[in-house]
């Protein structure tokens, strides 16, 4: 297929021009049903919300732009976070929404993808403020949200406490309470155990199976982390705990870095404090763009997307790359890390621990049933390293990086779901020429048919027995003819017996029909019973 221009779309940004290019040389490569491929590339649904919103000094009004797209409905309902943040826009969430769907089929998850987000800095809100906001977006989007056609979940800017607000006002309008309308959800009123630690602990299982696949041991192997928020700072603790030594983390400001390792429990305590990382004693200042250079067995980038670029890879001084964040990596990047033989495992697998541990909360929402913490861990775990392994087999086979492999999956199973259900109307729709020809060759048909019947014995008998309100003059049958071209006669009635009936040979069952006699008063019927004669 030539590639499409995508400059004339509303949702043309870079990030989705990442996400669409990735998604054709895939499926240039599989060979993809040029109808399935032109789909995948746009999104299905995409909805924009524009509203008022009063300040808490009431006498200023704001105006906020907000977004909810859904790429693909054929897998189930849709599934995907909602952010808040400044620099929002369709096509970040046309591109967040895409890698959702691919996220989603990698895990053999119901769902396909969808994302939302509201552009606004919620630093510079109250909370009262963040909850009228959260509040108006849902109204305005109540009927394309739903537990059965499309649930959202935390992202960035957003958490447990603005799905909480979500739940409360669509279960507000539904009259009843509704978990499932939401994940990520505060454990009181319908959340999950371990939904929290869910993305870094699928982080970390896809840098433990990499590790293994390459021969890197985990204990004490070097990891460097950029992003302190949910993502970033649960797979710190939680690589630590399985005896890694994270040598450098950062936020949005600054980072720190120690190569004898971070004091990770010491880091939460400063960041509980401050709020931020600038400051920490003990270990060394170092910017964001110098975090990803540094030397480490394992970088984990884990903020925001478009972070390695083509201009930074060849300084990138790692053995494994675990993408937490969603499209950090850019094209360019890709090839030179792999002429480095630098092992990279792509968002769409890394970070698929969220959305995997949200449908185990989506499931014990419609089951109202409990999992406990255990039992989510090492349900998560057991489907990420199966998920890691058959993208790992893929990639062999084919001799594709992992991204590509994991592409292939993803888009693979999403297409055999869209071959499997067809398209809907399935009957192929006349042109114009071919409508206006059926039409005749109909007529046609009709009129053969009437000749047949208007020629055939018994058309005579048939004759009379159409309505006497016609005003016809019509002369009666002849005397003398044949029983069957007459019809069969009623006994039923002194006046059905004296002329023929105009009933043919039917089933046995009692009809009603009119009497062709002249001796009969117009529209007389009577009732028999008659019997279907052989063919013989």
């Amino acid at each position: 297929m030539d590639d499409l221009d995508t400059s004339h779309l509303e949702w043309d940004t870079p990030l989705y021009r990442l996400a669409v290019t990735q998604l054709d040389r895939t499926a240039e490569r599989m060979g993809l049903s040029e109808a399935i491929w032109h789909r995948l590339r746009t999104p299905q649904r995409a909805h924009l919300v524009l509203f008022p919103f009063r300040r808490d000094n009431y006498d200023t009004v704001d105006t906020v732009f907000d977004y909810r797209v859904q790429h693909l409905t054929t897998m189930g309902p849709t599934k995907g976070g909602i952010r808040y943040d400044r620099g929002v826009n369709l096509g970040e969430v046309t591109a967040l929404a895409m890698l959702m769907s691919w996220k989603c089929a990698i895990m053999n998850l119901p769902f396909g993808g969808a994302k939302g987000g509201v552009r606004i800095e919620p630093s510079e809100f109250s909370a009262s403020e963040l909850q009228r906001i959260t509040r108006r977006f849902t109204s305005e989007i109540i009927d394309v949200i739903g537990p059965d056609r499309d649930i959202p979940a935390p992202d960035l800017g957003t958490n447990e406490q603005v799905m909480a607000w979500i739940m409360d006002t669509y279960s507000q309008q539904k009259g009843f309470s509704v978990p499932g309308v939401v994940t990520g959800k505060p454990i009181e009123i319908g959340g999950s155990l371990g939904r929290r630690e869910a993305t870094g602990r699928g982080v970390v299982s896809c840098m433990v199976e990499s590790c293994r696949h390459l021969g890197v041991a985990v204990e004490d192997a070097r990891v460097v982390v950029q992003g302190y928020g949910n993502v970033g700072a649960n797979t710190a603790r939680i690589a630590r705990h399985l005896g890694a030594r994270i040598v450098a983390v950062s936020d949005v400001r600054s980072g720190i870095h120690d190569p004898r390792g971070l004091d990770i429990a010491e880091v939460d305590r400063w960041i509980a404090e401050h709020r931020f990382l600038e400051g920490f004693p003990n270990a060394e200042p170092v910017s964001n763009a110098d975090l990803l250079t540094l030397a480490c067995d394992v970088l984990i980038p884990a903020a925001i997307e478009r972070q390695i670029t083509a201009e930074n890879a060849a300084r990138v001084q790692c053995r494994i790359l675990v993408e937490a964040a969603n499209g950090p990596t850019l094209l360019e990047a890709d090839s030179i890390l792999a002429e480095r033989g630098i092992f990279v495992v792509p968002d769409i697998l890394a970070n698929a621990g969220g959305v995997t541990v949200s449908y185990f909360e989506w499931l014990q929402s419609l089951q109202h049933f409990l999992w406990s913490e255990e039992e989510v861990s090492s349900k998560l775990i057991s489907l990420m390293q199966n998920a890691f392994r058959d993208v790992l087999g893929l990639a062999q086979q084919h001799g594709v990086d992992m991204r590509t492999a994991a592409l292939m999956r993803g888009v693979g199973r999403i297409a055999e779901a869209k071959r499997r259900r067809g398209i809907f109307p399935w009957r192929k729709q006349p042109k114009a020429g071919e409508r206006e020809g059926r039409r005749e060759s109909g007529r046609g048909a009709r009129r053969a048919r009437w000749l047949i019947r208007k020629h055939s014995p018994g058309s005579a008998s048939r004759a009379f027995s159409r309505s006497p309100s016609s005003g016809a003059s019509r002369s009666a049958p002849r005397s003398g003819a044949s029983r069957s071209a007459k019809g069969t006669r009623c006994s039923s009635s002194t006046a059905c017996r004296s002329a023929p009936c105009s009933i043919r040979s039917f089933p046995r069952s009692t009809r009603t029909h009119t009497i062709p006699s002249a001796t009969a008063s117009p529209g007389s019927t009577c009732t028999r019973s008659s019997t279907r004669r052989s063919a013989s």
